[in-house]
Parts: structure tokens; C-alpha cells; sequence
């Protein structure tokens, strides 16, 4: 129960011997029980990061989540907690922490950085059409008609292939206002008027 003691004997050993990573973990855990934060993530920092390296992905996500405990909006752990989650095919997991990110981002201002982790959100989860929308919604805002052009129009053949029709629609008509000759939402939307029975509207695509 000598914590201070103890502490004083792992930090010996891991000045004579940097690649001593479990000793250098239970040192973190130490300096964490001592209220000692930053010596505490400093030392869960670099374990993760040599698992990291060396392909330890689950090793390295549990010393990452060891450092959100005392940091949750640090934007650099989450990225890197959502790479190795997307590594081990964890998708949900990835998702979460990239959006983390995304928020994170917009909060301090840096709504580009923002959209980027957003379009990687998107990618990875193709079918889910509000993170598209959203997505779509911030090219939108940042004037940035192209990409969210085909972002609406990305999200609206999804919404179509699903039967939602209406909500289809929507999209393909503020792709459309964005970008009024843009030949794939003129097609889309016509499919969903020839869906929805709405012939005048076809006709007038047509």
C-alpha cells in the first residue's frame, strides 16, 4: 500500500529499460490512483501507441480508453480509437468515435476538418442516410454546391431504394436546387415520380 514508494520503484525501471510497456502501464495506473493525471495519460499515451504500432489493435484501443477517462473530448484519441475500431471491422463503435470527432470539430470552428471526418462516417456506414443528409446539409452551409449536390443525390438513391419515396424526393429536389441541369437527380428524381404515380412532374422532367 506504499503507493509513493512504489511509484519511485516503476519510474527505475522504466528509465533503465524504455521498452518495459507493462511496467510503464502500471505506472500510469499508479500515478492515476495518486491524482497525478497528466504523468498518469503520458505514460497510457505511449503503451497505446507502441501496441498501435506493433498491431496490438485491442491492446492499444484498452490504453486508449485509459486516457478518455480523464480526457473524453481529446479529438486526437478518438480518431485513433475509430481507426482501430474500423480495423477490427467494429463499425459501430468507429462510427461513434468519428463523430465524436466531427462534433468536436465543430464546436472549435473547424467545420471543413468537421465534414471530412463526417464524409469518412459516410463511407463507412453507406446505407445510413442521415449522416449523408447531414453531411450534405454542411457542404451546403460552406458553400460547397458539388459536393453536396452529390451528397443529397448519394442519399436520396438510398432513400428511393428503400421505398421511401417522399424523402427521396426531398433530396433529389435540394440536390436539384444546388445544381439544376446535374443529369443524376434529374434521373432520380424522375424514377421517384414514376414511383409516386406523380405524372405531371415526371412529364415536366421529361
Amino acid at each position: 500500500g506504499k503507493v509513493p514508494a512504489a511509484i519511485e520503484e516503476y519510474q527505475r525501471i522504466v528509465e533503465n529499460d524504455a521498452e518495459d510497456f507493462s511496467a510503464l502501464n502500471t505506472l500510469g495506473d499508479l500515478y492515476a490512483r495518486t491524482g497525478k493525471k497528466q504523468e498518469a495519460m503520458t505514460c497510457f499515451r505511449r503503451v497505446a501507441e507502441h501496441y498501435r504500432v506493433q498491431g496490438f489493435a485491442l491492446k492499444a484501443i484498452a490504453m486508449y480508453k485509459k486516457v478518455t477517462r480523464f480526457v473524453p473530448d481529446d479529438a486526437n484519441v478518438s480518431v485513433a480509437l475509430a481507426s482501430l475500431y474500423e480495423q477490427q471491422g467494429l463499425l459501430v463503435e468507429a462510427r461513434a468515435q468519428y463523430l465524436t470527432v466531427a462534433d468536436l470539430l465543430a464546436r472549435r470552428g473547424n467545420t471543413r476538418e468537421a465534414l471530412e471526418v463526417l464524409q469518412r462516417v459516410a463511407d463507412l456506414d453507406r446505407n445510413n442516410t442521415d449522416i449523408r443528409l447531414r453531411l450534405a446539409e454542411g457542404f451546403e452551409r460552406e458553400s460547397l454546391p458539388d459536393l453536396a449536390a452529390r451528397a443529397y443525390s448519394e442519399a436520396a438513391e438510398r432513400l428511393a431504394a428503400r421505398g421511401e419515396y417522399e424523402r427521396a424526393r426531398e433530396a433529389y429536389a435540394r440536390a436539384l436546387s444546388l445544381l439544376p441541369h446535374a443529369h443524376a437527380p434529374l434521373q432520380g428524381l424522375l424514377a421517384v415520380h414514376t414511383a409516386l404515380g406523380t405524372a405531371d412532374e415526371a412529364a415536366d422532367l421529361l
